[in-house]
């Protein structure tokens, strides 16, 4: 395995790591968000940012041309309309009158 295979191996570790920690992240945040508003957010962050960050992790191990280029157009195509498409759901949320959670947040002392 030459130095280049190690760096570019590295690069996609650090990449698929990150991916994770953000989707993990928004995991955790569904779960525990009170409304579809706050869950929405939560996977607008995984579809984002995680989801992309993972695809690049692959083309960089991949390091194929045709590959790379598919990933990368998938990651683009994931990063804008995948929040778009969040935008649209809490839109018809909102239309059809699903009201956000109020009130004190139980998981902070007053």
């Amino acid at each position: 395995m030459s130095e280049g295979d190690v760096l570019r191996e590295g690069v996609a570790a650090v990449l698929a790591a990150a991916g994770l920690a953000v989707m993990g992240a928004a995991l955790l945040g569904g779960l525990r968000a009170p409304d579809i508003y706050v869950r929405a957010h939560a996977a607008r962050l995984a579809l984002g940012a995680g989801a992309p960050l993972l695809l690049a992790a692959l083309a960089v191990a991949a390091w194929d041309g045709a590959a790379t280029l598919r990933l990368a157009a998938i990651g683009l195509a994931l990063a804008v309309a995948g929040p778009a498409a969040i935008a649209m759901i809490t839109g018809a949320a909102h239309g059809l009158g699903q009201a956000a959670a109020t009130g004190p947040n139980p998981d902070r002392p007053s």
